[in-house]
């Protein structure tokens, strides 16, 4: 069958069908492991000895490429930490691949930068954050939909 023989309508109906219509048939529509992060979250640690609040995230909602990420590390008095080293590892599970080398960069009172926080392709990405500060770590899954 060739498409250019087709009626317009019929033919812009096939294309509509075949594509989907849009937001709902995204990558993470049906997904339901992901739990959604915006800049201002606060998140508790495994062991509940650090937190880490994500001050901002560029962009602000974790997407395709290149992300930047600025990140306060607390106490579990919601005291910020310096001195901390943070090892960050992106994995998607579904595929059983990651992503680049990311950098954590101490900035001062408590905050670090996270460049770059790199999602190379859509669908469901686990970020794993190891924390430590002295004596004191901590572990943290963030489990993220990128849609692209």
């Amino acid at each position: 069958m060739k498409y250019s023989h087709l009626p317009l309508g019929l033919l812009s109906l096939l294309f509509l069908v075949a594509c989907g219509n849009g937001a709902d048939d995204g990558v993470c529509a049906e997904e339901e492991r992901d739990e959604p992060v915006t800049g201002g979250d606060v998140l508790i640690g495994d062991s509940e000895t650090l937190r880490l609040a994500l001050v901002t995230l560029d962009p602000t909602v974790p997407d395709l490429g290149e992300n930047e990420w600025t990140v306060e590390v607390r106490d579990s008095g919601d005291i910020p930490v310096e001195g901390c080293t943070i090892e960050v590892e992106p994995w998607m599970p579904d595929h059983g691949h990651g992503s680049t080398d990311i950098s954590a960069v101490e900035l001062g009172a408590g905050e670090y930068s996270l460049t770059p926080v790199e999602f190379v392709m859509p669908g469901y990405w686990e970020v794993a954050l190891s924390i430590t500060c002295g004596e004191d770590s901590d572990n943290l899954l963030l489990k993220l939909c990128i849609e692209g």
